[in-house]
């Protein structure tokens, strides 16, 4: 499950990870949320870009993806320029940059749950926590 995760982030595309009944994993594409519908016209001109992630981004997010369906918990991979996003509410999320830092936020401490069960993935980054108000 972990390497098809790692394959779409290499791709550049975004991932929902979902479990069934069952408890197994569930790999959808990430859909995003649109506030308004465009036409063609609209958008020529518009330089359409696949977000490239480094591959040592891509790697610590495969480890933490592979840890997290270890543990069932869901959770959304957004890969971005230079960065990825591990994703796990609309306010609690994980963002890795090319600069090997990781910012924590909407968690108040590295003991809150997922944060708790990766910890070891992100040993040798440079961790931001960001409370939440």
């Amino acid at each position: 499950m972990a390497e098809e995760i790692i394959n779409a982030m290499k791709e550049g595309r975004s991932v929902v990870v979902s479990y069934n009944e069952a408890g197994e994993p569930v790999i959808e594409p990430y859909r995003g949320i649109s506030k308004a519908r465009l036409g063609k016209g609209e958008l020529k001109g518009v330089r359409k870009r696949k977000p490239k992630a480094p591959a040592n981004v891509v790697k610590t997010a495969g480890r933490i993806a592979e840890k997290l369906i270890e543990n069932r918990v869901p959770f959304r991979v957004i890969v971005g320029r230079g960065e990825v996003e591990v994703r796990f509410t609309l306010d609690q999320y994980i963002k890795l940059t090319k600069d090997g830092e990781a910012k924590l936020v909407g968690f108040r401490s590295e003991e809150d749950h997922p944060i708790n069960l990766i910890k070891e993935e992100l040993t040798g980054l440079k961790i931001s926590l960001l409370k939440p108000l």
